[in-house]
């Protein structure tokens, strides 16, 4: 098996190379782990005094990998998290590296978040039921529908906070839209059954969370969970006005 990194030294100068051109280096399990112990081990070489990180290809890294993601679908909850987990110490790993890490980028270099910018929002502390029905559909598999729409309009984060204003304490679910539920509901009739239910229930129109299979509406609700298909699976929720990671990288016993 080719290793999904390569690691040489120059002097003083480490350089960590993603090694997986023929995927545009999209990462994987093996290449997480990988990286993770280069950016734990390099820096107790005495003799080092900065990291390269580079690539291979004609692109530095398209983000995770489909096949990877594929698998994730498979995955129960304890699974799914120690993977998290796992990128999560990745990551910071690189971030808190003792020694100047210099990120060589040529080419694609994609990643949830790119091409965002953050503004400052302040949110109602909505009641909101979410509910799974049991299964879910992977989204490589959204992604590859052929019925999934391509030409969405691309959305501000300005028309939102302005949608939210004119809402009030109500939650702004009527700004945009998510393109992959439409297909999700068509390919599991699950949750297609459990919008029905969330709507009828519920003090709006169900919405989908991400590319997950979860449904969320705003309300509090009162059901018997007799009366509920026995894979579903309800919670009310509180949306809250901060992350509840907000500052933890500053904390000074911050652990992953």
């Amino acid at each position: 098996m080719t290793a999904p990194i390569l690691i040489t030294r120059d002097a003083s100068v480490a350089r960590v190379t993603l090694a997986r051109p023929a995927v545009r280096n999209a990462f994987d399990a093996e290449t997480i782990a990988a990286l993770h112990a280069a950016f734990v081990e390099l820096p107790g070489d005495g003799a080092l005094r900065a990291i390269v990180l580079d690539a291979q290809g004609p692109a530095f890294c398209a983000g995770a990998d489909l096949n990877y993601m594929r698998a994730m679908a498979g995955w129960d909850d304890a699974t799914n998290r120690d993977d998290a987990m796992r990128l999560a110490r990745m990551l910071r790993a690189i971030a808190e590296c003792p020694l100047p890490v210099i990120a060589r980028v040529h080419g694609d270099a994609f990643a949830g978040g790119v091409g965002e910018r953050l503004h400052a929002v302040e949110l109602p502390e909505w009641d909101l039921l979410v509910g799974w029905p049991g299964r879910g559909l992977s989204t490589a598999a959204m992604f590859a529908d052929a019925s999934l729409r391509r030409d969405t309009p691309a959305l501000r984060v300005d028309d939102f906070v302005a949608t939210q204003r004119a809402a009030g304490d109500a939650p702004a679910l009527s700004y945009g839209r998510n393109d992959l539920q439409p297909v999700a509901q068509a390919r599991l009739p699950e949750l297609a059954a459990l919008y029905d239910w969330l709507a009828a229930h519920g003090s709006g129109t169900p919405r989908m969370s991400g590319s997950g299979s979860a449904l969320f509406v705003p309300g509090r609700v009162e059901f018997d969970v007799d009366e509920l298909p026995a894979d579903w699976r309800l919670r009310g929720c509180r949306a809250l006005r901060e992350h509840p990671l907000l500052g933890w990288a500053d904390g000074a016993d911050a652990t992953v």
